[in-house]
């Protein structure tokens, strides 16, 4: 039986990795501002890296028959659990990793927020108007490429010790 979950995670990190790609020759073109190729190019490879955390959770949650439709976050996830009386090592290191405030998944998930938001539009007369430079941030392809490293080595090696079992 194919594991659609699995394939969804796999398929979301594959896109990862070839946003991060487009984001690189993005940079080497040098075509663009810089600031709209971190809003073109970083909150696209932010989005895709917050969705495949979620898959992720999606995954997990159907290893141990439970329902996460829903869950966007290790927290959310380990109450559902708890409730059903199952506890998870790969649950707990991922609620660690979202609550450490200097983790690479808190910086990810800290990042929803304002990639997700709607833009709060400030009218400005067109003299006025100008592109600024952002400080450094999630939307740094440095920044971002950790993190998918990152997600996709936490993946991998949970997966192995699941499978092992």
């Amino acid at each position: 039986m194919a594991n659609t979950l699995r394939d969804e995670v796999n398929l979301r990190l594959y896109c990862c990795r070839l946003q991060l790609e487009q984001y690189q020759q993005y940079l080497n073109a040098a075509e663009l501002p810089l600031t709209v190729i971190r809003h073109l190019a970083g909150e696209a490879a932010c989005i895709h890296l917050q969705r495949c955390y979620q898959a992720y959770l999606l995954e997990l949650g159907q290893a141990y028959n439970v329902s996460a439709a829903g869950c966007c976050s290790a927290q959310s996830l380990a109450a559902l659990m708890a409730a059903q009386g199952i506890s998870a090592a790969e649950i707990t290191q991922l609620c660690e990793l979202e609550s450490d405030a200097a983790s690479w998944l808190s910086a990810l998930l800290a990042a929803a927020g304002p990639v997700s938001a709607p833009a709060e539009v400030k009218q400005q007369p067109p003299a006025q108007i100008r592109l600024t430079a952002l400080e450094p941030s999630m939307l740094d392809l440095e920044a971002l490429q950790t993190a998918y490293e990152s997600l996709r080595q936490l993946i991998e090696g949970q997966r192995s010790l699941t499978q092992e079992w």
